[in-house]
């Protein structure tokens, strides 16, 4: 697939329903991200409330992002509970926390995944997008209008594919994986269709795309919000990480963070987490 057809405003789903009244534009804010960390740490134990303070967590609370996960090891009895009761709250702010309990891959013991939908970051990466198939998501529509929305994106993006703007020998869930998830991540264009698109290297090849580095992204250890893209993509991608960087570097360089840093709880929670 050519980048003309990944950046082509036409093909199903890229005609946006009509708008009767024009989408109130929300740009991704450290310091709005500071301000919901600082007001939702303290309803969790710290060895969970760190978890607020991952990069991940801190773009999709910054609305730079729509969805990020964190995982929980070995979790106490009460966490899912714990979790739920922020989440009444946090939903009020369009963030939405959902438990999944489960078994970590690497140890085998239970684990919990914690899910972080942000209904403004998913308007901010629908209507950053392009890619055929993905209508614009208004946070105002909550979350009800989110599930819609995801509907139509599905069947916008499997529309897409049956007329030819998604390669059809790719089959559609994997086309979904990346176009659906990588939009609702915030990964740019680009590197959504070099990852969906790329061959698999032979044996003893090296793949042609390369690795972010997005600015504090491993400031705590866990996942990092970087990405793969091809080389030649270089100019859209560094919008993405240079966007990324400076959100990061502002909450993390904030009084709201720097109290947290100096709490002898979440650094020893930190501590054990690592």
């Amino acid at each position: 697939m050519s980048d003309a057809e990944v950046d082509s405003p036409t093909g199903p789903g890229t005609n946006r329903h009509p708008e009767v009244t024009p989408i109130v534009e929300i740009e991704p804010s450290s310091e709005r991200a500071a301000q919901r960390i600082a007001a939702w740490y303290n309803q969790l134990e710290p060895r969970l409330g760190i978890y607020l303070t991952d990069p991940n967590v801190v773009l999709t609370l910054a609305d730079a992002r729509g969805q990020t996960e964190f995982f929980v090891e070995s979790p106490s009895k009460g966490d899912s509970t714990a979790i739920e009761s922020l989440n009444a709250e946090s939903m009020q702010q369009g963030v939405r926390f959902t438990v999944q309990p489960g078994t970590s891959a690497s140890t085998g013991a239970e684990s919990l995944m914690v899910n972080v939908e942000n209904l403004a970051g998913i308007q901010n990466t629908s209507s950053a997008t392009k890619l055929p198939g993905i209508p614009r998501f208004e946070s105002s529509a909550g979350w009800d209008g989110y599930e819609l929305w995801k509907q139509d994106t599905i069947s916008g993006i499997r529309a897409a594919q049956e007329s030819g703007y998604y390669p059809k020998d790719i089959p559609i869930n994997t086309v979904l994986n990346y176009a659906f998830v990588g939009v609702v991540k915030g990964y740019p264009d680009t590197a959504i269709m070099a990852a969906m698109t790329e061959p698999v290297p032979a044996m003893g090849e090296v793949s042609e795309l390369v690795r972010t580095n997005v600015p504090y992204s491993d400031y705590y250890h866990g996942a990092e919000p970087n990405f793969s893209y091809h080389p030649k993509d270089q100019a859209t991608v560094d919008r993405t990480i240079q966007s990324w960087g400076h959100i990061l570097e502002g909450y993390y360089k904030s009084a709201a963070h720097q109290q947290l840093e100096e709490d002898e709880n979440f650094r020893h929670a930190r501590l054990a987490e690592s």
